[in-house]
Protein backbone atom coordinates (compact mmCIF):
# COMPACT_ATOMS: atom_id res chain seq x y z
CA UNK A 1 0.00 0.00 0.00
CA UNK A 2 1.44 3.22 -0.64
CA UNK A 3 0.92 6.79 -2.75
CA UNK A 4 1.63 7.02 -6.45
CA UNK A 5 2.93 10.73 -6.76
CA UNK A 6 0.59 13.50 -5.09
CA UNK A 7 -2.89 12.25 -6.42
CA UNK A 8 -3.55 8.46 -6.33
CA UNK A 9 -3.14 5.00 -3.81
CA UNK A 10 -2.34 2.01 -4.88
CA UNK A 11 -1.99 -1.02 -3.05
CA UNK A 12 -1.44 -4.95 -4.25
CA UNK A 13 -2.26 -8.22 -3.31
CA UNK A 14 -0.05 -11.21 -3.46
CA UNK A 15 -0.49 -14.55 -3.18
CA UNK A 16 2.24 -16.89 -3.99
CA UNK A 17 3.28 -20.63 -4.65
CA UNK A 18 4.68 -22.98 -6.93
CA UNK A 19 2.07 -24.48 -9.34
CA UNK A 20 4.01 -27.68 -9.57
CA UNK A 21 3.74 -28.20 -5.88
CA UNK A 22 -0.51 -28.18 -6.38
CA UNK A 23 -2.15 -31.19 -4.44
CA UNK A 24 -4.74 -31.39 -7.19
CA UNK A 25 -4.00 -33.77 -10.41
CA UNK A 26 -6.03 -33.92 -13.61
CA UNK A 27 -5.76 -38.00 -13.34
CA UNK A 28 -7.57 -40.16 -10.24
CA UNK A 29 -4.28 -41.75 -8.94
CA UNK A 30 -5.53 -45.16 -7.94
CA UNK A 31 -3.30 -48.63 -7.30
CA UNK A 32 -2.24 -50.35 -10.63
CA UNK A 33 -3.23 -53.87 -11.52
CA UNK A 34 -0.42 -56.30 -9.72
CA UNK A 35 1.37 -57.71 -12.07
CA UNK A 36 0.90 -61.88 -11.87
CA UNK A 37 4.21 -63.31 -9.70
CA UNK A 38 5.02 -65.61 -12.57
CA UNK A 39 4.54 -66.24 -16.53
CA UNK A 40 2.15 -69.11 -17.07
CA UNK A 41 0.22 -70.46 -20.44
CA UNK A 42 -3.07 -70.91 -18.57
CA UNK A 43 -3.96 -67.41 -20.39
CA UNK A 44 -6.38 -65.63 -22.86
CA UNK A 45 -5.06 -62.17 -24.24
CA UNK A 46 -8.57 -61.66 -24.89
CA UNK A 47 -9.14 -61.19 -21.07
CA UNK A 48 -6.72 -57.94 -20.87
CA UNK A 49 -9.11 -55.90 -22.61
CA UNK A 50 -12.07 -56.32 -20.41
CA UNK A 51 -9.53 -55.92 -17.16
CA UNK A 52 -8.27 -53.28 -18.72
CA UNK A 53 -11.34 -51.60 -19.13
CA UNK A 54 -11.93 -51.75 -15.69
CA UNK A 55 -9.33 -48.96 -14.94
CA UNK A 56 -11.04 -46.78 -17.87
CA UNK A 57 -7.95 -48.27 -20.38
CA UNK A 58 -9.20 -48.23 -23.53
CA UNK A 59 -7.04 -51.58 -24.89
CA UNK A 60 -8.53 -52.75 -28.37
CA UNK A 61 -7.69 -55.66 -30.86
CA UNK A 62 -5.11 -57.57 -28.44
CA UNK A 63 -3.21 -60.29 -30.10
CA UNK A 64 -0.52 -62.65 -30.33
CA UNK A 65 2.98 -61.94 -32.93
CA UNK A 66 4.76 -64.54 -32.96
CA UNK A 67 7.16 -63.76 -29.28
CA UNK A 68 5.21 -60.54 -28.98
CA UNK A 69 2.15 -59.16 -27.81
CA UNK A 70 0.22 -56.22 -29.59
CA UNK A 71 -2.92 -54.17 -28.60
CA UNK A 72 -3.88 -50.94 -29.58
CA UNK A 73 -4.54 -47.76 -26.94
CA UNK A 74 -6.71 -45.20 -27.23
CA UNK A 75 -5.22 -41.94 -24.92
CA UNK A 76 -7.57 -40.21 -22.47
CA UNK A 77 -7.28 -36.83 -22.79
CA UNK A 78 -5.71 -35.97 -18.84
CA UNK A 79 -3.56 -38.76 -17.28
CA UNK A 80 -0.22 -39.10 -18.75
CA UNK A 81 0.81 -41.74 -21.55
CA UNK A 82 3.25 -43.26 -20.03
CA UNK A 83 0.99 -43.69 -16.99
CA UNK A 84 -1.58 -45.31 -19.65
CA UNK A 85 1.03 -47.50 -21.72
CA UNK A 86 2.47 -49.05 -18.39
CA UNK A 87 -0.88 -50.02 -17.00
CA UNK A 88 -1.85 -51.53 -20.02
CA UNK A 89 1.50 -53.40 -20.50
CA UNK A 90 0.75 -55.18 -17.16
CA UNK A 91 -2.74 -56.22 -18.09
CA UNK A 92 -1.31 -57.32 -21.54
CA UNK A 93 1.81 -59.30 -19.45
CA UNK A 94 -0.73 -60.91 -17.31
CA UNK A 95 -2.29 -62.29 -19.85
CA UNK A 96 0.21 -63.49 -22.01
CA UNK A 97 1.80 -66.35 -22.70
CA UNK A 98 5.58 -67.64 -21.33
CA UNK A 99 6.81 -67.36 -24.55
CA UNK A 100 5.95 -63.51 -25.31
CA UNK A 101 9.31 -61.43 -24.85
CA UNK A 102 7.77 -57.80 -25.95
CA UNK A 103 5.00 -55.75 -25.44
CA UNK A 104 4.14 -53.85 -28.45
CA UNK A 105 1.04 -50.70 -27.85
CA UNK A 106 -0.18 -48.22 -30.67
CA UNK A 107 -1.40 -45.25 -29.11
CA UNK A 108 -4.26 -42.98 -30.35
CA UNK A 109 -5.55 -39.86 -28.96
CA UNK A 110 -8.90 -38.84 -30.17
CA UNK A 111 -8.10 -41.32 -33.65
CA UNK A 112 -5.01 -39.89 -34.15
CA UNK A 113 -2.37 -42.06 -34.89
CA UNK A 114 0.80 -41.65 -32.41
CA UNK A 115 3.65 -43.41 -32.11
CA UNK A 116 4.26 -47.64 -31.43
CA UNK A 117 5.95 -48.12 -28.07
CA UNK A 118 7.76 -51.76 -27.77
CA UNK A 119 8.25 -52.59 -24.16
CA UNK A 120 10.64 -55.48 -23.08
CA UNK A 121 8.86 -57.98 -21.10
CA UNK A 122 11.87 -59.15 -18.72
CA UNK A 123 12.00 -55.16 -18.10
CA UNK A 124 8.28 -54.77 -16.70
CA UNK A 125 8.81 -58.17 -14.48
CA UNK A 126 12.07 -56.89 -12.96
CA UNK A 127 11.11 -53.70 -12.18
CA UNK A 128 7.61 -54.65 -10.13
CA UNK A 129 8.24 -58.70 -9.50
CA UNK A 130 11.89 -58.38 -8.22
CA UNK A 131 12.57 -54.05 -7.63
CA UNK A 132 15.56 -54.38 -9.88
CA UNK A 133 14.74 -52.32 -12.73
CA UNK A 134 13.31 -48.57 -12.71
CA UNK A 135 11.88 -46.24 -15.79
CA UNK A 136 15.34 -45.54 -16.64
CA UNK A 137 16.06 -49.00 -17.44
CA UNK A 138 13.00 -49.66 -19.13
CA UNK A 139 14.08 -46.34 -21.46
CA UNK A 140 16.93 -47.50 -22.65
CA UNK A 141 15.18 -50.87 -24.10
CA UNK A 142 12.26 -49.55 -25.14
CA UNK A 143 11.69 -48.10 -28.91
CA UNK A 144 9.33 -45.75 -29.95
CA UNK A 145 8.55 -46.17 -33.61
CA UNK A 146 6.00 -43.34 -35.53
CA UNK A 147 6.57 -44.99 -38.81
CA UNK A 148 5.16 -48.18 -38.43
CA UNK A 149 1.57 -48.18 -39.32
CA UNK A 150 -0.50 -48.62 -36.27
CA UNK A 151 -3.24 -50.90 -38.24
CA UNK A 152 -5.95 -51.72 -35.94
CA UNK A 153 -7.56 -48.61 -34.64
CA UNK A 154 -9.34 -48.55 -31.29
CA UNK A 155 -13.43 -49.59 -31.77
CA UNK A 156 -16.01 -47.65 -29.59
CA UNK A 157 -15.87 -48.57 -25.80
CA UNK A 158 -18.95 -48.11 -23.03
CA UNK A 159 -17.04 -45.25 -21.96
CA UNK A 160 -19.10 -43.80 -18.56
CA UNK A 161 -20.37 -40.21 -18.79
CA UNK A 162 -17.35 -38.30 -17.01
CA UNK A 163 -18.53 -34.77 -16.98
CA UNK A 164 -15.24 -32.84 -16.27
CA UNK A 165 -16.35 -29.36 -13.85
CA UNK A 166 -14.67 -26.19 -14.95
CA UNK A 167 -14.64 -23.64 -12.05
CA UNK A 168 -13.83 -20.14 -15.01
CA UNK A 169 -13.04 -16.61 -13.49
CA UNK A 170 -12.52 -13.90 -15.49
CA UNK A 171 -10.99 -10.49 -14.56
CA UNK A 172 -9.90 -7.36 -15.63
CA UNK A 173 -7.51 -4.96 -13.84
CA UNK A 174 -6.76 -2.71 -16.69
CA UNK A 175 -10.40 -0.57 -17.30
CA UNK A 176 -9.70 2.95 -16.80
CA UNK A 177 -13.17 3.92 -16.80
CA UNK A 178 -14.64 0.89 -14.78
CA UNK A 179 -12.27 -0.01 -12.21
CA UNK A 180 -12.37 -4.00 -11.90
CA UNK A 181 -14.71 -6.50 -13.70
CA UNK A 182 -15.13 -9.69 -13.34
CA UNK A 183 -17.07 -12.66 -13.98
CA UNK A 184 -17.68 -15.99 -12.57
CA UNK A 185 -18.94 -19.14 -14.14
CA UNK A 186 -19.11 -23.19 -13.56
CA UNK A 187 -18.56 -25.15 -16.96
CA UNK A 188 -19.63 -28.49 -17.58
CA UNK A 189 -18.21 -30.01 -20.76
CA UNK A 190 -18.06 -33.43 -21.93
CA UNK A 191 -16.27 -35.13 -24.81
CA UNK A 192 -17.79 -38.51 -26.62
CA UNK A 193 -16.29 -41.12 -29.06
CA UNK A 194 -18.89 -41.28 -31.86
CA UNK A 195 -17.35 -43.43 -35.07
CA UNK A 196 -13.85 -44.26 -34.69
CA UNK A 197 -13.95 -44.88 -38.32
CA UNK A 198 -16.21 -42.45 -40.41
CA UNK A 199 -14.65 -41.38 -43.70
CA UNK A 200 -11.28 -42.64 -42.58
CA UNK A 201 -11.20 -40.75 -40.00
CA UNK A 202 -12.79 -40.24 -36.25
CA UNK A 203 -15.52 -38.52 -35.57
CA UNK A 204 -16.66 -37.24 -31.95
CA UNK A 205 -19.43 -35.20 -30.50
CA UNK A 206 -18.74 -32.66 -27.77
CA UNK A 207 -21.05 -29.99 -25.64
CA UNK A 208 -20.43 -27.62 -22.79
CA UNK A 209 -23.16 -26.27 -20.56
CA UNK A 210 -22.50 -22.98 -18.47
CA UNK A 211 -23.96 -21.73 -15.44
CA UNK A 212 -22.88 -18.00 -15.01
CA UNK A 213 -22.62 -17.43 -11.02
CA UNK A 214 -21.54 -13.82 -10.53
CA UNK A 215 -20.06 -10.79 -12.47
CA UNK A 216 -20.29 -7.22 -12.68
CA UNK A 217 -19.96 -6.59 -16.45
CA UNK A 218 -23.33 -3.96 -16.93
CA UNK A 219 -20.15 -1.10 -15.73
CA UNK A 220 -19.05 -2.08 -19.07
CA UNK A 221 -22.06 0.06 -20.53
CA UNK A 222 -21.81 2.88 -17.97
CA UNK A 223 -19.65 4.38 -20.01
CA UNK A 224 -18.98 3.14 -23.35
CA UNK A 225 -21.62 3.15 -26.45
CA UNK A 226 -22.44 -0.21 -27.91
CA UNK A 227 -20.73 -1.06 -30.40
CA UNK A 228 -23.18 -1.88 -33.81
CA UNK A 229 -21.01 -5.11 -35.08
CA UNK A 230 -19.90 -6.32 -31.52
CA UNK A 231 -16.99 -9.09 -31.36
CA UNK A 232 -16.93 -9.19 -27.53
CA UNK A 233 -18.21 -6.05 -26.15
CA UNK A 234 -21.48 -7.45 -25.41
CA UNK A 235 -20.19 -9.98 -23.07
CA UNK A 236 -22.56 -8.46 -20.34
CA UNK A 237 -25.17 -9.53 -22.23
CA UNK A 238 -24.04 -13.50 -22.36
CA UNK A 239 -24.03 -13.21 -18.70
CA UNK A 240 -27.43 -12.08 -18.43
CA UNK A 241 -28.52 -15.85 -19.10
CA UNK A 242 -28.01 -17.71 -16.10
CA UNK A 243 -27.67 -21.02 -17.87
CA UNK A 244 -26.47 -21.31 -21.19
CA UNK A 245 -25.06 -23.76 -23.69
CA UNK A 246 -21.63 -22.60 -25.06
CA UNK A 247 -20.85 -25.41 -26.84
CA UNK A 248 -22.80 -28.23 -28.86
CA UNK A 249 -20.55 -29.75 -31.91
CA UNK A 250 -19.11 -32.75 -33.80
CA UNK A 251 -15.00 -32.73 -34.94
CA UNK A 252 -13.70 -35.61 -37.58
CA UNK A 253 -9.82 -35.72 -36.95
CA UNK A 254 -7.41 -38.11 -39.49
CA UNK A 255 -3.50 -38.57 -39.54
CA UNK A 256 -3.16 -38.19 -42.93
CA UNK A 257 0.70 -39.16 -42.66
CA UNK A 258 2.96 -40.23 -40.56
CA UNK A 259 3.46 -36.23 -38.58
CA UNK A 260 0.49 -34.48 -40.59
CA UNK A 261 -2.95 -34.20 -38.93
CA UNK A 262 -6.21 -33.28 -39.63
CA UNK A 263 -9.17 -31.72 -37.82
CA UNK A 264 -12.59 -30.24 -38.70
CA UNK A 265 -15.36 -28.92 -36.25
CA UNK A 266 -18.67 -27.82 -36.82
CA UNK A 267 -21.25 -26.75 -34.84
CA UNK A 268 -21.67 -23.73 -31.31
CA UNK A 269 -17.45 -23.66 -31.11
CA UNK A 270 -17.81 -21.42 -27.86
CA UNK A 271 -19.68 -18.76 -26.06
CA UNK A 272 -20.50 -16.41 -28.71
CA UNK A 273 -19.53 -17.95 -32.06
CA UNK A 274 -21.30 -20.76 -34.07
CA UNK A 275 -19.50 -21.82 -37.39
CA UNK A 276 -17.31 -24.13 -39.38
CA UNK A 277 -13.51 -24.70 -39.79
CA UNK A 278 -10.73 -26.69 -40.07
CA UNK A 279 -7.13 -26.96 -38.63
CA UNK A 280 -3.83 -28.72 -40.09
CA UNK A 281 -1.23 -29.54 -38.31
CA UNK A 282 2.72 -30.65 -39.11
CA UNK A 283 3.98 -31.89 -36.13
CA UNK A 284 7.10 -34.15 -36.44
CA UNK A 285 7.85 -36.76 -34.05
CA UNK A 286 11.16 -36.05 -32.05
CA UNK A 287 11.58 -32.70 -32.97
CA UNK A 288 10.67 -29.53 -31.31
CA UNK A 289 9.11 -27.39 -33.65
CA UNK A 290 5.62 -27.78 -35.77
CA UNK A 291 3.68 -25.66 -37.69
CA UNK A 292 0.14 -25.20 -38.95
CA UNK A 293 -3.08 -22.92 -40.19
CA UNK A 294 -6.48 -22.52 -39.59
CA UNK A 295 -9.66 -21.47 -41.27
CA UNK A 296 -12.97 -21.21 -39.82
CA UNK A 297 -16.49 -19.43 -41.22
CA UNK A 298 -18.19 -18.34 -37.96
CA UNK A 299 -21.55 -16.75 -37.02
CA UNK A 300 -22.36 -14.75 -34.05
CA UNK A 301 -24.77 -16.30 -31.45
CA UNK A 302 -28.04 -13.67 -30.53
CA UNK A 303 -27.94 -13.10 -26.55
CA UNK A 304 -31.47 -12.48 -26.95
CA UNK A 305 -32.42 -15.68 -27.06
CA UNK A 306 -32.95 -18.76 -24.88
CA UNK A 307 -29.46 -20.14 -23.49
CA UNK A 308 -27.70 -17.69 -26.20
CA UNK A 309 -28.97 -20.89 -29.39
CA UNK A 310 -29.68 -18.62 -31.91
CA UNK A 311 -27.63 -16.21 -34.76
CA UNK A 312 -27.98 -12.68 -34.88
CA UNK A 313 -27.14 -12.72 -39.21
CA UNK A 314 -23.28 -11.51 -38.82
CA UNK A 315 -20.85 -13.81 -40.61
CA UNK A 316 -16.94 -13.78 -41.14
CA UNK A 317 -14.05 -15.69 -42.04
CA UNK A 318 -11.03 -15.81 -39.17
CA UNK A 319 -8.08 -17.77 -39.73
CA UNK A 320 -4.21 -18.03 -39.03
CA UNK A 321 -0.86 -19.57 -39.60
CA UNK A 322 0.84 -20.93 -36.84
CA UNK A 323 4.06 -21.90 -35.76
CA UNK A 324 5.24 -23.48 -32.21
CA UNK A 325 8.94 -24.29 -30.75
CA UNK A 326 8.90 -26.64 -27.72
CA UNK A 327 11.83 -25.05 -24.95
CA UNK A 328 14.06 -27.86 -24.41
CA UNK A 329 14.06 -29.36 -20.67
CA UNK A 330 11.42 -26.69 -19.40
CA UNK A 331 7.70 -28.20 -20.80
CA UNK A 332 7.37 -24.97 -22.19
CA UNK A 333 6.22 -23.58 -25.87
CA UNK A 334 6.88 -20.44 -27.64
CA UNK A 335 3.61 -20.25 -30.31
CA UNK A 336 3.26 -17.73 -33.21
CA UNK A 337 0.07 -16.87 -34.84
CA UNK A 338 -0.48 -14.84 -37.89
CA UNK A 339 -3.78 -13.83 -39.62
CA UNK A 340 -7.34 -12.08 -39.52
CA UNK A 341 -9.42 -12.25 -35.99
CA UNK A 342 -13.23 -11.52 -35.41
CA UNK A 343 -12.82 -7.90 -35.77
CA UNK A 344 -11.76 -8.65 -39.53
CA UNK A 345 -8.43 -6.82 -38.31
CA UNK A 346 -5.27 -8.53 -39.47
CA UNK A 347 -2.42 -9.04 -36.59
CA UNK A 348 -0.06 -11.22 -34.93
CA UNK A 349 0.30 -13.25 -31.33
CA UNK A 350 2.66 -14.31 -29.15
CA UNK A 351 2.37 -16.65 -26.70
CA UNK A 352 4.16 -18.75 -24.07
CA UNK A 353 2.77 -21.87 -22.37
CA UNK A 354 4.33 -23.74 -19.54
CA UNK A 355 2.73 -26.92 -18.45
CA UNK A 356 3.55 -29.23 -15.14
CA UNK A 357 3.41 -32.67 -14.38
CA UNK A 358 0.21 -32.25 -11.81
CA UNK A 359 -1.74 -30.53 -15.06
CA UNK A 360 -1.77 -27.31 -14.06
CA UNK A 361 -0.71 -24.55 -16.85
CA UNK A 362 0.44 -21.01 -16.96
CA UNK A 363 0.57 -19.07 -20.43
CA UNK A 364 0.69 -15.31 -21.43
CA UNK A 365 0.22 -13.72 -24.73
CA UNK A 366 0.24 -10.73 -26.45
CA UNK A 367 -1.85 -9.62 -29.68
CA UNK A 368 -1.35 -6.67 -31.84
CA UNK A 369 -3.50 -5.89 -34.45
CA UNK A 370 -4.07 -3.24 -37.24
CA UNK A 371 -7.45 -2.08 -35.26
CA UNK A 372 -7.52 -0.36 -32.26
CA UNK A 373 -10.20 -0.20 -29.60
CA UNK A 374 -11.04 3.19 -27.68
CA UNK A 375 -12.43 3.99 -24.44
CA UNK A 376 -14.33 7.42 -22.93
CA UNK A 377 -10.95 8.79 -22.62
CA UNK A 378 -10.50 9.27 -25.98
CA UNK A 379 -7.07 6.81 -25.66
CA UNK A 380 -6.85 3.88 -28.07
CA UNK A 381 -4.68 0.45 -28.35
CA UNK A 382 -3.30 -1.81 -30.71
CA UNK A 383 -2.42 -4.36 -27.87
CA UNK A 384 -4.51 -7.19 -26.31
CA UNK A 385 -2.86 -9.52 -23.82
CA UNK A 386 -3.22 -11.70 -20.82
CA UNK A 387 -2.47 -14.09 -18.53
CA UNK A 388 -3.83 -17.32 -18.27
CA UNK A 389 -3.70 -20.18 -15.73
CA UNK A 390 -5.23 -22.86 -14.60
CA UNK A 391 -4.96 -25.97 -11.32
CA UNK A 392 -6.23 -29.06 -11.99
CA UNK A 393 -8.73 -30.63 -9.10
CA UNK A 394 -9.59 -34.23 -11.31
CA UNK A 395 -8.31 -36.27 -8.30
CA UNK A 396 -11.04 -34.74 -6.06
CA UNK A 397 -13.66 -38.01 -5.44
CA UNK A 398 -17.08 -37.84 -7.57
CA UNK A 399 -15.62 -34.64 -9.73
CA UNK A 400 -14.69 -35.82 -13.11
CA UNK A 401 -11.17 -36.41 -14.13
CA UNK A 402 -9.70 -32.91 -15.98
CA UNK A 403 -11.62 -30.48 -13.37
CA UNK A 404 -9.86 -27.36 -12.99
CA UNK A 405 -9.95 -23.80 -11.52
CA UNK A 406 -9.15 -21.15 -14.48
CA UNK A 407 -8.37 -17.46 -13.85
CA UNK A 408 -7.81 -15.26 -16.58
CA UNK A 409 -6.65 -12.11 -16.13
CA UNK A 410 -7.12 -10.18 -19.07
CA UNK A 411 -9.00 -7.13 -20.50
CA UNK A 412 -12.79 -8.00 -20.69
CA UNK A 413 -15.25 -6.45 -23.33
CA UNK A 414 -13.06 -5.92 -26.09
CA UNK A 415 -13.30 -6.29 -29.89
CA UNK A 416 -9.98 -6.24 -31.90
CA UNK A 417 -7.06 -8.70 -31.47
CA UNK A 418 -10.29 -11.47 -30.47
CA UNK A 419 -9.53 -14.65 -32.03
CA UNK A 420 -12.48 -17.88 -31.76
CA UNK A 421 -11.96 -20.15 -28.76
CA UNK A 422 -11.86 -23.40 -30.46
CA UNK A 423 -12.63 -26.21 -28.22
CA UNK A 424 -10.29 -28.55 -29.55
CA UNK A 425 -7.37 -26.93 -31.22
CA UNK A 426 -4.95 -29.60 -33.10
CA UNK A 427 -1.42 -28.94 -31.28
CA UNK A 428 -3.21 -29.63 -27.70
CA UNK A 429 -4.58 -33.23 -29.13
CA UNK A 430 -1.58 -34.24 -30.43
CA UNK A 431 0.44 -33.44 -27.36
CA UNK A 432 -0.21 -36.84 -25.68
CA UNK A 433 1.25 -38.59 -28.62
CA UNK A 434 4.39 -35.88 -28.89
CA UNK A 435 8.01 -36.82 -28.17
CA UNK A 436 7.76 -34.64 -25.06
CA UNK A 437 4.29 -36.25 -24.14
CA UNK A 438 5.70 -39.62 -23.25
CA UNK A 439 9.49 -38.41 -22.64
CA UNK A 440 8.88 -35.90 -19.67
CA UNK A 441 6.47 -38.24 -17.88
CA UNK A 442 8.20 -40.94 -18.44
CA UNK A 443 8.93 -42.12 -15.06
CA UNK A 444 4.86 -42.92 -14.72
CA UNK A 445 5.12 -45.88 -16.22
CA UNK A 446 5.72 -48.18 -13.12
CA UNK A 447 3.08 -46.04 -11.21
Amino acid sequence: LGMQGTDKVMARLSLQNTMDQWIGRSYKTGPPAPLKPARTDLVSISDSERNARGEDLYLHNARLENVSTSASLQLDDYSPAPLQIGRAARHMANHSPSSTETINIGTYHHGLKGPRVKLIRRDIESALRNARGSPAEMWRNAELDNTQENEHKPHLFDKKWDFRLILSNDVSLSEEDTGIIYRTALLADEIRDIDPDFLGGHLLAGAQARLNIKDNLHRLQDFRPRAPLPVRSDIDLFTDETLSLDRSYFSWFKTLNTDLHLGVTGGLLEEMYAGLGGEILYRPFGKTYGMGAEAWQVFKRDPAQPMNLGLNGDHLLTGHIKAFYEIPNASMTASAEFGRYLAEDIGATLSLEKRFDNGARIKGFVTAADQADFDVFGSTTHLYSGLNFSVPIGNIPYIGKGSEIQVNARPLGRDTGQRLDTPLPLYEVTEPLSYRGLTQQWNEILN
